[in-house]
């Protein structure tokens, strides 16, 4: 047992040696660079920015040199009177102390930082403490209070549209919501943190939110999913340099193979985890747990139980939350119990049970209620203030005007025995007639200030959206352009080839028949390679014309949009020769099912578009991760001499049932930003088929059973012919 033990001591710590100049290494630079800056600035308020933003670099990496670039920041700034720099020195303190376990001198800073920041109306900074007070609050057991603090923060980061603290404060509530069990609430929100901070190129933004996503679908067991982003948030950590964020990383990921029962993987990132928690000092006791559940695989029952004794002790320092003591006394169990230990099993098995009972109490589950109920109230409570505002002012309007009425009436039914107080009382209804028409046309005149807005952004949305129609139709001849330069360069290169050996072969043809010494098996010999050479070239520069010759009728209509007419048989052949060099690359392929004799009057260059938009879109989605053989059927169908229908057709995956309605919608997609998808290509074959064509568009699928595309068109469009 006690070699098992030495061996788990011996590998953390060469893994220890082994990371240590790889995680200094990256950033070394950094701080070389910072430090360059610091020592060349011409004034003491640069000092300070520069002095600050080398601690918070160094928050993850070394909090007590962090910590002393903080005081340094706080004492320059009070003596040259900087007051921004005092409150984000203030900040800063309070977070390192905070993850240094130190709660209420973190909670002196951040008061001292929040009524600094309100004296000065400083509503960023405002944010900022609000902010971190609930991550102490939430760090305290105060989940209540904790959301209250956070969403008062993120109201104000929202009316600054402030990106970068709306992100961070976005982090800290997902966080909130995670330790209350609220997974969907906090993937939600983690998601959207993870949208700003992709916007604002936030790496470490990007690097925490995938990695609590990864947590998320961890606790959800959706293990793939939280595998890859954990693997995402570490590449991210790794190039920021942030051995906290690469600490937690590892001990995630040794989770998740934990569960998958890849017990070596499990204890290499436990190890990892371990031996750069050490050199940062700040060490957590999930890598200790991890390790013990895996020797308890091995039957290693010894380290096991020291494992988890140490892992224990960590809970007791850190403060971690109650979910790592129960999977430590639930461990305790389970060795126990392989031991042959009953009493001691049940001892560990009862306080297993108390501190399940006590994390899922009825009392918390109310908190976590009230909390969700609180929201939602004051969410009310704020639409009801709204409409009581409204509500009032039409009270205040109808008083108005039923005043002015009444004054009207009484002064004609008292003209003849008061003119004088009569003539006062019409001047002062004129008063508060004109003054009432002021405030009428106030009132319209901003509503027709709002209409004008509108009507602009109206404007400002067509255009993008035919801006938007328009790039996603070059997308669509730009691969065309792509594929046939392509597919032409084998047929030129071969005619070429031919030619340069055909010119070789003639000149020392004509060399031989100048000197004189000319066989007859020689000429007879260069005319056969002449020949051959002849067909050959001849064969690939026809090859050659064909594909141009289709490719310059289908992009002369898509970037025409006039009416002729056309064989639609013929066309359709033409549309999937220019299409087959993006087929090509694939083992998918087109079958034409088309009648020679069918002639229509229409949109050539629309079809050229629905054609092709329905092609990209069954090899990105109908076959893609499904299928390599697919087989995409183009029918044609006569039903009356003034209609035709083109059925387009794969076996490919099919349209689930949930988003088949919305599929042929704009901006509809189901891979967002992948591969440039804009969920435009449905939107424009519809609006083609159905506005530009004059017919009917439909679909039928059935997921796993493939997907049908029905256009029903005229023969002739009666309308521009």
């Amino acid at each position: 047992m006690k070699r098992s033990q030495y061996k788990v001591t011996r590998t953390i710590l060469c893994l220890y040696l082994f990371a240590l100049p790889i995680c200094c290494r990256a950033q070394s630079r950094e701080i070389d660079s910072v430090k360059n800056l610091l020592t060349k600035a011409t004034d003491d308020t640069s000092r300070v920015e520069l002095l600050l933003s080398l601690a918070n670099f160094l928050r993850g990496i070394e909090i007590e040199r962090s910590k002393r670039l903080e005081y340094d920041a706080l004492s320059l700034s009070v003596k040259i009177r900087f007051e921004r720099g005092k409150i984000e020195s203030l900040i800063g303190l309070a977070s390192s102390y905070s993850r240094m376990g130190q709660k209420d001198t973190a909670l002196m800073y951040n008061q001292q930082a929040l009524m600094l920041a309100e004296k000065l109306n400083d509503t960023r900074a405002i944010a900022q403490s609000l902010n971190h007070l609930g991550v102490l609050a939430r760090r305290s057991g105060e989940y209540d209070k904790a959301a209250a603090l956070h969403r008062k923060a993120l109201k104000i980061a929202e009316d600054i549209h402030d990106d970068t603290l709306l992100s961070y404060i976005l982090k800290n509530l997902a966080t909130l919501y995670i330790l209350i069990r609220q997974y969907d609430y906090a993937l939600e929100i983690f998601q959207y943190a993870l949208t700003i901070a992709t916007k604002i190129h936030d790496k470490e933004g990007m690097a925490i939110a995938t990695g609590n996503i990864g947590f998320i679908y961890t606790e959800l067991n959706q293990l793939d999913s939280a595998l890859a982003y954990c693997k995402e948030s570490l590449t991210l950590n790794e190039k920021l340099g942030n051995k906290r964020g690469m600490t937690i990383v590892f001990s995630q990921l040794a989770t998740i193979y934990l569960r998958q029962k890849k017990f070596n993987q499990a204890a290499l990132f436990a190890q990892q985890s371990l031996a750069l928690g050490q050199r940062i000092q700040q060490e957590e006791s999930e890598p200790y747990i991890i390790l013990a559940f895996v020797a308890i695989e091995e039957k290693k029952y010894y380290v096991a139980d020291s494992l988890f004794q140490l892992s224990l002790q960590k809970v007791a320092l850190t403060g971690n939350p109650p979910y790592n003591r129960l999977s430590i006394y639930q461990g305790f169990y389970q060795l126990a119990k392989l031991q042959g230990n009953s009493k001691k099993a049940l001892v560990w098995l009862e306080q297993s049970n108390q501190l399940s009972d006590s994390i899922n109490s009825n009392e918390r589950i109310k908190r976590i209620n009230e909390l969700q109920m609180r929201y939602d109230k004051q969410q009310n409570e704020e639409k009801i203030r709204v409409l009581q505002a409204e509500r009032q002012v039409q009270i205040i309007s109808f008083s108005i005007i039923v005043g002015i009425t009444a004054v009207f009436v009484l002064i004609l039914l008292r003209a003849n025995r008061k003119r004088k107080v009569a003539f006062n009382k019409l001047t002062e209804a004129k008063n508060e007639l004109e003054e009432s028409y002021q405030h009428i046309n106030a009132v319209n005149g901003e509503i027709e200030r709002k209409n004008m807005q509108l009507q602009h952004n109206l404007d400002e949305l067509r255009r993008t959206q035919t801006q938007l129609v328009q790039a996603e139709k070059m997308a669509a001849l730009g691969t065309l352009v792509a594929g046939v330069a392509h597919e032409l360069n084998t047929p030129i290169g071969v005619a070429v080839t031919a030619a340069s050996t055909l010119q070789t072969r003639t000149r020392d043809f004509v060399k031989r028949f100048t000197e004189g010494g000319l066989k007859k098996s020689e000429l007879e010999q260069y005319v056969q390679t002449a020949d051959t050479g002849a067909d050959l070239t001849l064969r690939n520069l026809e090859r050659a014309a064909n594909l141009i010759q289709s490719f310059k009728q289908v992009a002369v209509d898509q970037t025409r949009d006039d009416v002729r007419e056309f064989r639609l048989g013929a066309y359709l052949q033409e549309i999937v020769t220019s299409l087959q060099p993006m087929v090509k690359i694939t083992k998918h392929r087109i079958v034409l099912d088309v009648p020679a004799e069918v002639r229509m009057v229409n949109y050539p260059g629309a079809l050229s578009q629905i054609i092709t938009n329905l092609v990209q879109n069954a090899l990105k989605h109908a076959f893609e991760g499904f299928r390599d053989d697919g087989t995409m059927t183009i029918a044609v169908s006569p039903m009356t001499d003034e209609q035709v229908t083109i059925t387009f057709s794969d076996n490919g995956r099919g349209i689930p049932a949930d988003i088949k309605p919305r599929i042929f919608d704009p901006f509809f997609t189901t891979k967002p930003g992948e591969q440039g998808g804009t969920g435009l290509g449905l939107h424009i074959s519809y609006n083609l088929a159905t506005q530009k064509m004059g017919g009917a568009m439909q679909v039928e699928s059935e997921e796993g059973a493939g997907t049908t595309f029905i256009v029903q068109l005229p023969t002739i469009h009666l309308t521009d012919y």
